[in-house]
């Protein structure tokens, strides 16, 4: 069964990974198990202060299916905020 987290889960994963959520999310990626809603991606990079970690994280994010739910105008928004 595939896993869809929520924004509040990756922070968690990113934040403190010994959370409930956050050690099923990463039980998900090693199986790579996961969609990310777009919104979702956006969310999260929104929240990284750095150009770099954003990058990063947004590479670790491409690896799994990325679901168009809406979130293209958020992150086009997003990235219009960091240029």
């Amino acid at each position: 069964m595939r896993l869809v987290a929520d924004t509040s889960v990756w922070i968690d994963f990113y934040r403190n990974p010994q959370t409930r959520h956050a050690q099923r999310l990463n039980a998900a990626m090693e199986q790579d198990d996961i969609i990310v809603p777009d919104l979702v991606l956006a969310e999260v990079l929104r929240g990284i202060a750095s150009e770099s970690q954003a990058r990063a994280v947004e590479r670790e994010f491409r690896h799994y299916d990325i679901a168009e739910i809406g979130g293209r105008e958020h992150d086009a928004r997003f990235r219009a905020e960091r240029d």
